[in-house]
């Protein structure tokens, strides 16, 4: 998996980023993008958290491209703020590179959670609840729900992380192949 994403990754010169030096947000998820107020407060929280520092890219998912384009006040909202910088679907790869490269992880999908904790990145989980609890309990992942307050609360913690040992150390590949090797010789 690690030995996939490029080294240098395209994707940041395309967006003229730098390395841990922009947040990333995803929101797809129906409690996110039916409800026009959960919405709002998930851009009110980017909006206020990249004005304060750094920007947050935006990989935006079809549904809640629509539902943004279809309501003047959200789409306004993220127009105005040249610190949100909205761009379209991505590849998994390109997205991986951005996770890896990015400060902070702000989303409400179950993967991107487990993904950010692979690559030692801070996770705010936009929903409330999650699937991966041991990534609370380690410290890389913390519920803001939908709450803009909550949200910018959880960003400005400093919570303290630990590695999560059920999930191995990365390089599970190499111990199976020696395993395997040691075996048939």
């Amino acid at each position: 998996f690690r030995e996939m994403v490029p080294r240098n990754p395209q994707i940041l010169t395309r967006y003229n980023l730098e390395k841990n030096d922009f947040n990333l947000i995803t929101v797809h998820r129906a409690e996110s993008t039916d409800h026009i107020e959960n919405l709002k407060e998930i851009i009110i929280a980017i909006s206020e958290i990249s004005n304060s520092g750094l920007p947050t890219v935006w990989p935006m998912h079809p549904r809640t491209a629509a539902v943004i384009s279809a309501n003047h006040l959200l789409k306004k909202m993220i127009e105005e703020n040249e610190n949100i910088i909205t761009i379209p679907p991505l590849s998994f790869l390109e997205m991986i590179a951005l996770e890896i490269n990015c400060d902070t992880i702000l989303t409400d999908s179950g993967g991107v959670q487990k993904e950010a904790y692979f690559h030692k990145k801070r996770c705010i989980t936009l929903r409330k609840e999650t699937e991966w609890t041991e990534t609370i309990t380690a410290g890389w992942n913390q519920i803001a729900g939908y709450s803009s307050g909550n949200i910018i609360k959880c960003y400005n913690s400093n919570p303290q992380t630990q590695d999560i040992p059920e999930y191995g150390d990365g390089h599970s590949a190499n111990k199976i192949i020696d395993i395997l090797w040691q075996k048939n010789c």
